[in-house]
This record gives C-alpha cells, sequence and structure tokens, in this order.
C-alpha cells in the first residue's frame, strides 16, 4: 500500500516552496517597479531644472 501521507506532504511541501517563489518574485518585480517610477520621476524633475 502506497505511503498516502509521504506522498500528500510532499506534494503541500511543494506547494508551499512554489509559493514562496512566487512571493519572492512578486516582491522584486515590485521593488524594480518602485525603482523605475523613482528613476523616471527623478530624470522628470532633473529635466524640469535643465530646460
Amino acid at each position: 500500500m502506497a505511503d498516502w501521507n509521504g506522498y500528500i506532504m510532499d506534494i503541500s511541501n511543494q506547494f508551499d516552496q512554489g509559493v514562496d517563489d512566487l512571493n519572492q518574485q512578486v516582491e522584486k518585480a515590485l521593488e524594480d517597479l518602485a525603482n523605475q517610477s523613482l528613476r523616471h520621476e527623478i530624470s522628470c524633475r532633473i529635466s524640469k531644472c535643465i530646460s
């Protein structure tokens, strides 16, 4: 008979790891987006000062 508890725990752990990985990717994307927006804002302000 298969060890269903072990199988289900393995699937659960894989799912949890996938969720953690996805969360890290989302946090990195949000950080990159915030940095990009900040760089754009600074660039626009510099352009206005130079003009």
